[in-house]
């Protein structure tokens, strides 16, 4: 399932873009997993059937998303994705985008999450760097300085929703300012 941030970053336990509710910690044992180690590599949940078809020995439909990670843990993952993507639902419609230095999330207000699944108008809502904010306490997502990295992931994350079979949409800027607790004011 994913984690659960305990009402400290909105109104509810755990639908956010916050890795305190995205990040979940995998542990793989089984056939073609062996030893252990720390693979470094952003994976998604979406690359969990694969994974267990791969390992049972299965085919694997070949239009199923996502990539087996057995690939990573043998070292032959050709091109490894370099994002990895999550839909927020039920408290609000959200979509968000993590790299390993970026994560930049939007949301639909006033679209009940629970009711629809998909917006075709979002909001800028975060953006963090990461890097130098780990624990996600300064929302960079109206900071003038990072137009261009916000530009950067808006396109990324676009591609993500078009990948993922939803209708086109529009992504504009929020008028927010960043809080110290990384929510929008």
């Amino acid at each position: 399932d994913h984690g659960c941030h305990f009402r400290t970053r909105n109104g509810e336990y755990k639908r956010s873009c916050h890795d305190g509710c995205l990040r979940i910690p995998l542990s793989v044992n089984g056939p073609g997993f062996s030893g252990g180690r720390v693979i470094p590599e952003l994976v998604s949940l979406i690359d969990l059937p694969k994974t267990v078809l791969t390992a049972a020995g299965a085919r694997v439909p070949g239009d199923w998303r996502g990539n087996p990670l057995q690939d990573l843990v043998h070292g032959t993952a050709a091109a490894w994705p370099q994002d990895v993507f999550a839909q927020i639902s039920e408290s609000h419609v959200g979509r968000t985008i993590r790299t390993r230095k970026w994560k930049y999330a939007v949301g639909a207000p006033g679209i009940p999450g629970g009711k629809v699944a998909a917006a075709d108008r979002y909001l800028d809502t975060f953006l963090y760097d990461l890097e130098n904010d780990p624990h996600e306490q300064c929302n960079l997502v109206a900071d003038p300085r990072f137009a261009d990295v916000r530009q950067q992931l808006r396109r990324r994350l676009l591609e993500r929703l078009r990948e993922a079979g939803e209708a086109a949409a529009a992504i504009e800027p929020a008028a927010v300012q960043a809080s110290p607790t990384g929510g929008a004011l």
